[in-house]
């Protein structure tokens, strides 16, 4: 799941807030990137790109947090929980979804490309995106 506008814009805010000289407010709650990915529970050969050691390096590098979230065994529960979780208030950050499930997902899916066009004109145009 890609990040709200809210957050977004709640993430700038905070950045600002920090920036700021002579302020006398307590330093916020560390950020923490929920991440859900159906594959990452099943398919440990994709760690090799994703690996807890790079995500302690990031964490250490940003202060942002990475916590991942469990996911169903079968593609349906993970369907189902997916639509929970859009649904709800508390829904991952970040969530990798199976690609046929973008159009059953559509409402609730925030379209990125618009926020990134000049990195994505940058890209290799085989990509798709």
């Amino acid at each position: 799941m890609l990040p709200t506008r809210r957050d977004v814009v709640a993430g700038l805010c905070s950045t600002l807030l920090e920036c700021l000289p002579g302020c006398d407010r307590a330093k916020p709650e560390p950020v923490t990137i929920t991440y859900m990915d159906p594959e990452w529970s099943h398919d440990r050969s994709q760690r090799r790109f994703f690996s807890e050691g790079a995500l302690r390096q990031f964490e250490k590098e940003t202060g942002i947090k990475v916590k991942h979230l469990p996911t169903a065994e079968t593609s349906e529960g993970q369907l189902k929980l997916t639509q929970k979780l859009l649904a709800g208030k508390d829904m991952p950050d970040v969530l990798g979804i199976d690609v046929i499930w973008s159009v059953v997902l559509d409402d609730a899916l925030l379209d990125l490309r618009p926020f990134f066009s000049s990195e994505l004109s940058a890209a290799d145009p085989d990509l798709g995106v």
